[in-house]
């Protein structure tokens, strides 16, 4: 046994005697290196033992007499006795499970009780504690194995590495053989649920272990990626094994399946990328989960999608399509026009679904996401956080389990960023307008132009024309000659000077296109004006 000096040691809590004999019958004491220190009849007797013994793992059943074992983790936690809790239970309950989750137990095992599960979860554990200050302890490695599977494969795409160089390079083990994506995939159909969104990683660390329990014999390596939806782990096997792993895929799901439905309104897919037989092409394979992700949206939840049976090997028949609608969107982008963006969307998403559910289609949806974000990061960060922006709109995609939930949460998130965006444009171009426009009421009578007043407000000329349209609805020449007129009507009302002197006042070097301009905009010439209201 690695790292092995001290035995761990162990207690066991149990109402019934012959599960605590059994549970010590089947656990391999000496091969794990632990030693019990005793069972507990009830949750007061377990946390008495806690304190004093000071255990390393404890074994216990939730419901016992006097503290259930909930309670007695709450209140060692409360103490700060480090001891890691397996859960036992005899209830596929989801308020059990959710609140055993709430406390970061290490597992939650359902009774009749699987030897080798219960195994594979104490070496875990046991493993876990011995390595936890060692150089080669597998947290120390996380941050660049993570690395590896979430960037490092598109890298290795464009410029391939050896095998050698890539597990010296990250740290990996893997032989020569065959590397495999696959995603345990969560869905959240109720909305109570959701809250485990925020809290999930007791469930991600559950499908973990099971997914190394079962592959870790014939893998030479395993790597994941852990999100608040599941999991993503790559495979790295020999060839000859291929078929077997091909046989664990439908294992793992059926057991996952077995754990997500403790939880109510949870529902667990199992998506699959092909296998390659490069590193360089384990991006492909991961490419082909996501395929597989986006298409359960169409072919159901609660199964098993290869990607090879959702996503044929022929040419797009909507590229073009694509390309159009691509186009009407970047300029609905460009224009803050959330009623263009939405309806393009909406068209997008009436593709029959074979064509909906290809590569194609889901690279689309992510490239006109991108997009967005990218063009308009700066300024969605001038009203609020984009991270937290960002992480709401992601956070509203992976909770949608249909087409039609995922369209209406892709154009409600964005059109309301639009709506942001466009009050503040507003918000933020009404001062400059206020500033021009009293600029003109002060200098009417002299000669001034757009550039002038584009300096006078610290604006170029173009920006200002665009932004002062928008917010009084006339071009500046418009509302420039406009308030001009309405101080001839006050001067042919108020005062005694002829139309001419009226013109040049206000810098109309020619009266009698002054007294045309006056008859088209007020019906009446400007004699006629005066008699009518002097």
């Amino acid at each position: 046994m690695r790292f092995m000096k001290d035995k761990l040691k162990l207690i066991i809590a149990d109402d019934e005697q012959f599960i605590c004999i059994m549970l010590k019958n089947i656990i391999n004491f000496e091969t794990l290196g632990l030693e019990l220190l005793g069972f507990a009849k009830n949750g007061e007797i377990l946390l008495e033992m806690i304190i004093e013994k000071v255990p390393d793992i404890v074994i216990t059943d939730i419901s016992m007499p006097k503290l259930d074992g909930l309670e007695v983790i709450r209140l060692a936690k409360e103490r700060g006795l480090n001891c890691r809790f397996i859960i036992i239970s005899g209830f596929r309950h989801f308020e059990y499970a959710y609140n055993a989750l709430k406390y970061d137990v290490e597992d939650y095992i359902l009774k009749p009780i699987e030897e080798d599960e219960l195994n594979a979860t104490l070496e875990k554990i046991a493993n876990s504690i011995r390595r936890k200050n060692l150089i080669q302890d597998e947290g120390d490695n996380k941050a660049v194995r993570a690395f590896f599977i979430k960037k490092a494969i598109y890298e290795l795409e464009a410029k391939p590495l050896s095998l050698e160089d890539t597990n010296s390079s990250f740290g990996t083990n893997f032989f020569d053989g065959l590397f495999r994506m696959v995603e345990l995939k969560i869905d959240y159909t109720e909305g109570g649920v959701q809250q485990i969104y925020q809290d999930s990683s007791s469930i991600t660390n559950k499908l973990r272990n099971l997914t190394t329990q079962l592959f870790k014999p014939v893998c030479g390596d395993i790597i994941f990626e852990a999100k608040p939806d599941g999991i993503m782990a790559l495979l790295n096997y020999r060839n000859e094994d291929d078929k077997k792993v091909t046989a664990y895929l439908t294992e793992l799901f059926n057991k996952g399946n077995i754990f997500i439905e403790m939880f109510s309104g949870l529902n667990l897919t199992l998506c699959v990328g092909e296998a390659v037989n490069s590193v360089s092409k384990i991006a492909q394979s991961k490419t082909q989960v996501r395929v597989a992700e986006w298409a359960r949206m169409h072919y159901g939840i609660g199964r098993v999608i290869f990607s090879i049976d959702v996503d044929p090997n022929e040419p797009f028949p909507a590229t073009e399509k694509l390309n159009e609608f691509e186009n009407k969107i970047l300029f609905a982008f460009k224009s803050l026009d959330a009623n263009e963006f939405g309806h393009t969307m909406e068209n997008f998403f009436t593709f029959p679904r074979p064509i909906l559910c290809r590569k194609e289609s889901m690279l689309f949806a992510r490239k006109i996401r991108d997009t967005f974000f990218e063009m308009y990061e700066k300024l969605i960060g001038e009203y609020t956080d984009f991270n937290t922006e960002f992480t709401k709109y992601r956070k509203s995609i992976h909770l949608a389990y249909t087409f039609r939930e995922y369209k209406k949460a892709y154009i409600d998130q964005i059109c309301g960023i639009i709506k942001q965006l466009n009050e503040l444009n507003s918000s933020r171009n009404s001062r400059p307008i206020r500033m021009a426009c009293a600029y003109i009421e002060k200098n009417y009578t002299k000669n001034i132009g757009l550039e002038e007043v584009s300096r006078e407000v610290g604006l170029s000329s173009s920006y200002l024309s665009s932004i002062f349209g928008k917010q009084t609805g006339k071009n500046f020449t418009e509302y420039l000659t406009e308030y001009r007129i309405a101080k001839a009507k006050e001067l042919l009302k108020n005062t005694n000077l002829n139309v001419k002197e009226i013109a040049y006042s206000l810098n109309f070097t020619d009266y009698r296109y002054f007294s045309k301009l006056f008859k088209k905009m007020e019906g009446l010439k400007p004699t006629e004006y005066r008699k009518m209201y002097s």
